[in-house]
């Protein structure tokens, strides 16, 4: 069974959804969006039953450190090097610093409370976002998504080791370098360990690949991994993660939509939708080139609200989305993260 979604906005503090159920048996559908079959699965403890929807309940997903249904219980995916904000270090706060082996104990302890039934055989996403293993992303202001401060502790922790070395240049490039080793290789191991422990679930990392915001092509459509400048740049980051690609079952990118804003509509429009594009293809050209099958399924990420929290997405940004996400035959699925606090019980 597939679904496709018409959702409805009667005013901004409300948010209705109407599902309709279509039995679609693998045969091909090309109607226009969003009547169109799509598999969806809720992805948080909803205060209404999604099943009224049509909507795959909860425990079709586990995502992150929560998500308690179905006996699953709250756990700490490990032991993630990273920075609190109040200052705290946690397992070295940079992976070169790290005890990677403490890391492989703390998902050994803590899978069964999480994920209880060692035959789980539906999705199971990490959700780690202080750092991304691609040194340029992380450029961001907090130490909680894609911290500045790795960089700036990476580079410190390479000063101290060889003080012989006096150009920045020398320095950053051996940062940088030693980083994105450590970095991937406690990803590569979080999935060798957990597809141990749960063989038969479909593992991979929330937000990846990363969907790349903006730098349009002034008149076109052609942005982020489409811009003939920029986007090369941006996929060879990709590529540089070859080993944490081989290694997931599914791609699980994040395609929220942030407030219009400033912006004039159609020029946000434009960068909302492009960049929704852009996650779901960049996925699906890692997948055919870098996981085992050649076919890994992507399955994005979708927030009810816009990405300030408090307003739901409307209907024509709801149907853009889903027409640039349905991509077959790779990308035919859809999570919804969040369930009664953003769709307050309706």
């Amino acid at each position: 069974f597939l679904y496709f979604i018409e959702a409805r906005m009667r005013a901004p503090a409300s948010l209705s959804l109407l599902v309709a159920v279509v039995v679609a048996a693998g045969v091909p559908f090309d109607g226009p969006a969003p009547y169109r079959p799509w598999a969806n699965y809720w992805c948080r403890d909803p205060v209404c039953e999604p099943s009224q929807y049509g909507i795959g309940a909860q425990n079709r997903t586990r995502t992150g450190g929560g998500d308690f249904a179905n006996s699953s219980h709250r756990w700490s995916e490990g032991a993630f090097p990273r920075v609190l904000e109040d200052g705290r270090v946690l397992n070295g706060g940079i992976p070169q610093r790290a005890n990677l082996t403490y890391h492989v104990e703390r998902l050994e302890a803590g899978i069964g409370d999480w994920l209880p039934d060692v035959d789980w055989e539906l999705h199971a996403v990490i959700d780690f976002e202080a750092w991304t293993p691609v040194w340029e992303n992380n450029d961001g202001g907090s130490c909680n998504w894609h911290g500045k401060i790795y960089q700036e502790l990476s580079l410190n922790y390479t000063r101290a080791r060889f003080p012989h070395i006096t150009n920045e240049s020398v320095i950053a490039a051996l940062a940088q370098e030693e980083f994105e080793d450590a970095a991937i290789e406690f990803f590569v191991t979080t999935m060798t360990v957990l597809k141990r422990l749960r063989p038969k679930a479909q593992w991979g990392f929330y937000g990846f690949p990363y969907a790349v915001n903006g730098e349009c092509v002034t008149g076109t459509r052609k942005c982020g991994y489409e811009n003939p400048t920029f986007g090369p740049a941006w996929r060879a980051r990709n590529d540089r993660l070859a080993r944490i690609w081989n290694n997931v079952d599914a791609y699980y990118p994040s395609v929220y939509l942030v407030p219009q804003g400033r912006t004039h509509y159609d020029v946000w429009e434009l960068e909302m939708s492009t960049r929704t594009r852009n996650a779901v293809n960049e996925a699906i050209r890692l997948s055919r080139t870098y996981s085992a099958s050649k076919a890994a399924p992507v399955l994005p990420f979708y927030w009810p609200l816009y990405h300030n929290g408090s307003t739901p997405v409307d209907a024509h940004d709801l149907r853009q989305l889903i027409a640039e996400a349905y991509v077959p035959p790779l990308s035919t699925q859809l999570i919804i993260w969040d369930g009664g606090p953003a769709l307050g019980g309706k």
